[in-house]
């Protein structure tokens, strides 16, 4: 199905092909998620804590002025930026995740729509566990699955320092299988920084700022962030 879409009245997309499935998944507020076919087409800027996406020229632009507070002196003590270089397979993209634990760097699928840390039983299987899991139920773009949350240590995007504990959910998604992933990494590791995805580069990177300390919010052109769906 075509269609003609808009955001927050500042992007339109023509001419993109558009599934409709008859599933769960989206919050109540949110109609759609925009995909990697759509967002490997121009940067793709987004700030968690501000509430701001931004689109090609506009998102470099954003990511110019963010390097510039991180460089100043009310930013020290932040841990900074990195570069993550991503992959594509089977048209969507991976980056490697850094356990913290034997199983060292494992394959991953980058999903900025993803609320949490999303782990295949194997990798759960030798994340340290910082305590008991909780069961619940997800529900997404394949259906309604039993899982279960708990809080491990090791997982990062960097692996440059000991990782601080983080939430994980533990489920049997068949996205592994599919794709040779081990864990879909989502708001639960990406939510701390500010992003720049140049998904539309050769090859496609993910770069991180550190977000800035509560009470510092930078105003910018952009786009309202509900759900980025990479």
């Amino acid at each position: 199905m075509t269609q003609t879409l808009k955001a927050g009245g500042l992007l339109s997309l023509s001419g993109v092909e558009a599934l409709v499935l008859p599933v769960g998944g989206l919050p109540p507020d949110v109609d759609g998620v925009l995909g990697a076919p759509q967002l490997r087409q121009l940067p793709l800027w987004i700030d968690p804590l501000g509430g701001v996406m931004a689109f090609g020229r506009r998102a470099l632009q954003a990511a110019d002025r963010a390097s510039d507070d991180q460089a100043s002196p009310r930013s020290s003590g932040a841990e900074g930026e990195a570069t993550i270089p991503l992959r594509w397979h089977r048209g969507v993209p991976l980056l490697s995740l850094a356990t913290g634990s034997r199983a060292g760097m494992v394959e991953a699928l980058a999903d900025t729509g993803a609320e949490g840390l999303f782990v295949s039983p194997e990798l759960a299987a030798v994340l340290p566990a910082l305590g008991p899991s909780q069961p619940l139920r997800v529900a997404g773009f394949c259906g309604e699955q039993p899982a279960s949350m708990t809080r491990v240590q090791g997982p990062s995007l960097t692996g440059r320092r000991p990782a601080a504990p983080v939430q994980v959910i533990l489920t049997t998604n068949p996205v592994f299988q599919s794709l040779g992933v081990k864990a879909i990494v989502g708001q639960e590791l990406l939510r701390p920084h500010r992003q720049l995805w140049r998904l539309e580069s050769t090859p496609p990177t993910l770069h991180l700022q550190s977000a800035p300390a509560p009470g510092i919010h930078e105003a910018g052109d952009g786009v309202s962030f509900g759900s980025a769906g990479v």
